[in-house]
């Protein structure tokens, strides 16, 4: 991962800027969201713990220590993924999400909680984004 940052830095123009979005490495929320009310069933594992989340953000840290680029800001915002039901949802988290892990406690609250909640509802996943803007030295 450093060494793409590091050819990156070759390829930018000396007022360049990097612009980094990705996940920030943390379990994410399953919601049930119905009538201004967000109900929370439980969290997102992964089966890697973030790991390649980690070292990515870990090769933004080493480019900057090495003097290859300067931080000019680092933030983070909600990504929010919406989805009718929960069945749908599941699937798509099964599909798209390979490393999650969505324990039996967390399935078993979504469903109680789609079950109990009032129409119209949605499933909402709640990922926080990181992002970060460097300028190449």
């Amino acid at each position: 991962m450093v060494h793409a940052l590091e050819k990156i830095h070759e390829l930018l123009k000396a007022e360049g800027i990097l612009i980094n979005i990705q996940p920030s490495g943390k379990h994410r929320p399953l919601q049930i969201h119905s009538n201004d009310k967000v109900k929370q069933a439980g969290l997102i594992g992964h089966r890697l713990d973030y790991a390649l989340h980690k070292k990515a953000l870990a090769a933004l840290d080493q480019v900057v220590e090495d003097g290859l680029f300067v931080f000019e800001r680092i933030d983070s915002f909600p990504f929010l993924y919406h989805a009718e039901t929960f069945d749908i949802m599941q699937k798509w988290l099964s599909e798209n999400w390979l490393n999650s892990i969505l324990d039996e406690e967390t399935i078993r609250r979504a469903v109680e909680l789609e079950n109990t909640t009032e129409k119209p509802s949605e499933v909402v996943v709640h990922q926080d984004m990181h992002i970060s803007r460097l300028r190449p030295i």
